[in-house]
């Protein structure tokens, strides 16, 4: 019976909070993964030196963009202004997901504290049996 009650409190958070997400929550999880991964970093580095590479090889004969790379600015503050909702939205998510786990750690908290307290007065009952038979 004391099995039975312990796993109606644990809970499994991760699961829980899946079962929860959106689709679109979903997708801004695995973006904020990607973003902070080496792999954008890498692939960031490489097609902006790409970018700057042809951009300045054509600069001599017909750039497609001139020298302040004004288009290049558009596109790297275009990516900035979608990258902050994105991690702001898997922040909250995160904090969501951190409640989650603190109710869950709180409920387990209490039924340790309440399987002690009957453990402690056991042991009290059983010294007290013993007491007396001596």
């Amino acid at each position: 019976m004391e099995e039975r009650t312990v796993r109606n409190i644990v809970k499994n958070v991760n699961l829980i909070h899946r079962k929860r997400s959106s689709i679109t929550e979903k997708v801004a999880d695995g973006l904020t993964t990607f973003i902070g991964s080496w792999h954008f970093i890498v692939v960031f580095v490489m097609l902006n030196s790409l970018w700057l590479t042809l951009n300045s090889y054509y600069l001599l004969f017909q750039p497609f963009d001139p020298y302040p790379f004004i288009f290049l600015n558009l596109v790297l503050a275009f990516l900035a202004a979608l990258q902050a909702p994105i991690i702001l939205m898997n922040q909250s998510r995160q904090d969501k997901k951190d409640r989650l786990r603190s109710d869950n750690d709180y409920r387990i908290d209490l039924h340790s504290e309440k399987m002690l307290e009957e453990i402690n007065e056991r042991l009290k009952k059983i010294e007290r049996e013993m007491v007396k038979e001596e």
